[in-house]
């Protein structure tokens, strides 16, 4: 299917929105809703999440219990499925499919897909995304471009996105790296998190001060939209690319407008292939129009000034680290938890070690240094059961 064709099919809202989307995009007014239609690169390769929670329904659970499963929420098949199953099996479930393993293949295999393009279009500023797979960061990767993550409650890193135009990834329901109980997944996790302003202050914040483009993503009413819709106000304009029929295009036109101040740029249903189109004349117009001198995507990715960015991030990183753990004098504050007998530590370094490990969690990563960050990573795991177990034991605390 050709662009005009895409354009056409919703005539002449199609053209309208998208030439506004252009002009947001220019000025640095647009940012990124990544859902998970964006995740779907290869054949059984990152399901839908209903796709997900219906393969391990049909893995784990009784058939009898399918009429049942079938009249849930995401969210009460989520909590169905993480009480029947249990939390390791579950775990373990999510893990397996969203493991960034899958993305291991090499370049050429990825050029073809929509999300390849997000680098060109937005090679800086903030980027928002409910999954929680690697997706993202592989195809920037592939630009080997640096793209630090961030979690509700990277206030700092937000507001560098946001004010200074940072590349930033913001994971908002978790990644899969982490703790299962870190993901946004059941019921009970979504009330919590929800109930938590680190959380909705991030997205009301980025909700009233940029234009959303929602990609790869059903617009349905879940917990994010929800809230766009209780800030959403006249003034406001956010873009969609969605699928929809063609008998119903002109009410789900209205619906966004109206619940979401949404203009969407509609294809026809089943025809995916129309968000790639869409996002290559996006990529065709703003860099032929590119008026800056700017070298090409990946050679302007790769100067020395984002190495050198990376480095002093870092080595920022390292130093207080070291800090924390008043590293000159390791030997002599660890050899005590260590002893024979009763392990104590002072209440200085019970309580550094606990800040510490808080610390390395709030962390936004670059993602260039794979060996020193998994080092970080196993450090905050071995602290955290240090503390655990020096805590358990009750041990002499000077």
């Amino acid at each position: 299917m050709s662009f005009e064709k895409i354009m056409a099919f919703n005539a002449p809202y199609n053209q309208i929105n998208f030439d506004s989307l252009i002009e947001k995009i220019k000025s640095n007014a647009i940012v990124p809703y990544i859902g998970a239609g964006i995740s779907m690169l290869f054949k059984d390769v990152y399901p839908s999440w209903s796709g997900f929670l219906n393969t391990t329904f049909n893995k784990f659970v009784d058939i009898s219990e399918k009429n049942k499963f079938n009249g849930m929420s995401y969210e009460d098949k989520a909590d169905f499925l993480y009480k029947e199953i249990g939390k390791l099996s579950f775990s373990n479930q999510l893990k397996t499919t969203f493991s960034k393993n899958h993305l291991h293949k090499e370049k050429c295999q990825f050029i073809d897909k929509p999300a390849y393009l997000l680098p060109a279009i937005f090679e800086e500023g903030l980027i928002i995304t409910t999954n929680y797979d690697k997706v993202i960061e592989k195809v920037y990767g592939l630009y080997n471009l640096m793209l630090p993550v961030a979690h509700p409650g990277h206030f700092e890193a937000l507001n560098g996105a946001l004010r200074n135009n940072e590349l930033l990834l913001y994971k908002i329901h978790g990644d899969i790296n982490e703790t299962i109980e870190s993901i946004i997944l059941t019921k009970k996790q979504y009330e919590l998190a929800y109930n938590n302003p680190k959380l909705t202050e991030s997205l009301k914040q980025i909700y009233t001060s940029k234009s959303m483009l929602f990609l790869g993503c059903s617009l349905q009413k879940d917990r994010p939209i929800e809230l766009l819709c209780e800030v959403s106000k006249s003034g406001m304009s956010n873009y969609a690319i969605i699928p929809c029929k063609n008998e119903e295009k002109k009410d789900r036109r209205l619906q966004l407008e109206g619940d979401y101040y949404t203009q969407s740029i509609i294809y026809p249903e089943g025809n995916h292939e129309c968000v790639k189109i869409i996002l290559e004349q996006i990529v065709k117009i703003i860099k032929s129009e590119d008026k800056k001198g700017k070298k090409e995507l990946m050679e302007f990715s790769c100067d020395e000034f984002n190495n050198k960015k990376v480095e002093e991030t870092y080595l920022g990183y390292i130093n207080k680290w070291c800090d924390f753990l008043d590293i000159n004098n390791w030997h002599a504050w660890t050899s005590w938890m260590l002893a024979i007998g009763q392990p104590h530590i002072s209440v200085e370094m019970l309580t550094n070690l606990e800040e510490l490990r808080e610390w390395l969690f709030s962390r936004v990563w670059p993602n260039k240094f794979g060996e020193l960050q998994n080092s970080f990573e196993n450090f905050k795991l071995v602290a955290s059961e240090s503390t655990k177990a020096c805590t358990h034991k009750e041990p002499r605390v000077e």
